[in-house]
């Protein structure tokens, strides 16, 4: 399942994680798998960053989003980022703003 990001630049990106080998830790021992994490699609929330969800504008979302979650989008995926992905998705002229 593909984890969402949003940048402070106004890009929302769709992330996939891939497993892309393991190593051992020095002194446990332990088992710690590498990663490396992809740009499925990424979108540019400029054209439609005052677009308002729940009374909050887009680039608000993505503000709160940055200073909450600073890490979302490798692993997991922060709420704001998922409503906008979700508005995103209704919208009729989502090509215009897709980059990837």
């Amino acid at each position: 399942m593909p984890a969402f990001q949003v940048s402070k630049d106004n890009y929302l990106h769709v992330v996939e994680c891939y497993t892309i080998g393991h190593y051992r830790g020095e002194d446990s021992g332990a088992i710690y798998h590498e990663y490396e994490f992809r740009d499925i699609e990424t979108y540019n929330l400029n054209p439609i960053k005052d677009c308002k969800i729940r009374n909050r504008s887009i680039e608000e979302l993505v503000k709160e989003s940055c200073r909450q979650y600073p890490y979302a989008g490798e692993m997991f995926t922060s709420p704001q980022a998922r409503e906008i992905y979700s508005y995103i998705k209704t919208l009729d002229n989502i090509s215009d703003i897709r980059v990837l």
